[in-house]
């Protein structure tokens, strides 16, 4: 595996923990009827440009990384493009699990 996927297959663990860690327990102490609730919705945000990117690196390798990034590390167009789709995604998601809680009556 190269370095590049093996980079991949670090951002998908960490976009699962976050998962875990940001989404599910909270959402679990909910279930339970927890008088307050604690989540970071930055994480939240995050958690879909984490699979994004991290799905890219670990099925298109260096090609994706180059293709996304210059040799000085900035961002392509089709970088920011990606990283753009990612963070409109992770605002879709923190909207969605922000009703879905207040669902359960909570306000936010």
């Amino acid at each position: 595996m190269g370095t590049d996927r093996l980079r991949g297959f670090v951002l998908l663990v960490i976009a699962a923990a976050m998962v875990h860690f940001s989404m599910a327990k909270t959402y679990e102490e909910a279930l339970a009827g927890e008088e307050a609730l604690s989540f970071t919705a930055n994480l939240i945000v995050m958690l879909p440009m984490l699979v994004v990117f991290g799905l890219g690196m670990l099925v298109g390798g260096e090609r994706f990384c180059r293709a996304v990034s210059q040799p000085d590390h900035t961002p392509t167009l089709l970088g920011y493009v990606v990283g753009g789709v990612g963070v409109g995604l992770g605002f879709a998601l923190d909207f969605w699990f922000k009703r879905e809680l207040e669902g359960f009556g909570y306000k936010f």
